[in-house]
């Protein structure tokens, strides 16, 4: 993606997730919540939910 644009994260599960790491940080996101992240910096950005660590994801962003 490129540097300006913005992510959303939607919580369509019944349980609940999060988004942590590299910069990112939501609160705890239930079953409908939301978070939008926009990223003004070229990089790469690691998260996961910490409360399912083995659901992971990369963003890349270039200029």
């Amino acid at each position: 993606m490129k540097i300006g644009q913005t992510v959303r994260w939607t919580n369509y599960d019944t349980a609940i997730h999060n988004v942590v790491g590299s910069g990112l940080e939501s609160d705890t996101l239930q079953q409908g919540d939301t978070f939008t992240f926009t990223f003004e910096e070229e990089g790469t950005y690691d998260y996961i939910c910490t409360f399912h660590p083995w659901m992971e994801g990369t963003v890349i962003v270039e200029a």
